[in-house]
């Protein structure tokens, strides 16, 4: 099965800023994993947990926010890392903000079981060790 086939259709509607497709490729009791970098925001598990967690972030930002991928790495091991970046409009300061990101994904039969937002793709590679 083709991981990267599957993430991307994801990924291009995210680059528009619709969220409304790809919510069929997640098991269930996917795990949503943060860099230690970020800010602890409570995350639930599973599914809902992280619909909540996407809809808390997003809901932060003016449309369309988006999350544009420039390139995928198959890591072999069900395992993908995607680059790209994230941009926004604050909605409380009015400031355009854009970052880099690099997503580690781990797959399971077509499904995504596990999810890890990088702040780049060297601490996405360490993570992948164990993932």
């Amino acid at each position: 099965m083709d991981n990267i086939a599957i993430l991307k259709p994801m990924y291009d509607g995210w680059a528009v800023g619709d969220y409304s497709k790809g919510g069929d490729i997640y098991d269930p009791e996917v795990e949503l994993k943060l860099s230690p970098d970020f800010p602890d925001i409570g995350i639930e598990p599973g599914f809902q947990g992280l619909l909540e967690t996407m809809r808390y972030w997003i809901g932060a930002w003016e449309r369309p926010f988006i999350v544009h991928a420039d390139e995928f790495i198959d890591l072999g091991d069900d395992k993908v890392i995607v680059l790209g970046y994230w941009r926004g409009t604050s909605k409380s300061s009015g400031h355009v903000v854009q970052r880099n990101a690099a997503h580690l994904w781990k797959m399971r039969d077509g499904k995504v079981i596990k999810l890890m937002l990088c702040t780049d793709e060297a601490e996405a590679r360490e993570f992948a060790e164990n993932f």
